[in-house]
């Protein structure tokens, strides 16, 4: 975890850095922090849902993300093919 933290630290400031040097506001320098920040939401949700309902909180989750594939296919992809 702590280089995890340390990783998640040091990509923020390079892309502070950056920014500060060069005006190109561009999201795509985070990216090597996507790694840290998903795996602190992770052990985030693990310590907020109780143990006994862990299965049935990432089913919930994972039907809410099937629902929000499909709509996302019927209602933009689809009509803009």
């Amino acid at each position: 975890l702590g280089l995890l933290g340390l990783s998640l630290l040091l990509t923020a400031g390079t892309y502070v850095w950056y920014n500060l040097t060069f005006v190109q506001h561009q999201g795509r320098y985070l990216f090597p922090a996507l790694v840290p920040i998903a795996l602190f939401f992770t052990l985030g949700l693990r310590q907020w849902i109780p143990e006994r309902l862990t299965r049935l909180a990432m089913g919930v989750l994972l039907l809410g993300l099937i629902g929000l594939d499909i709509l996302s296919l019927v209602w933009f992809i689809v009509p803009n093919l």
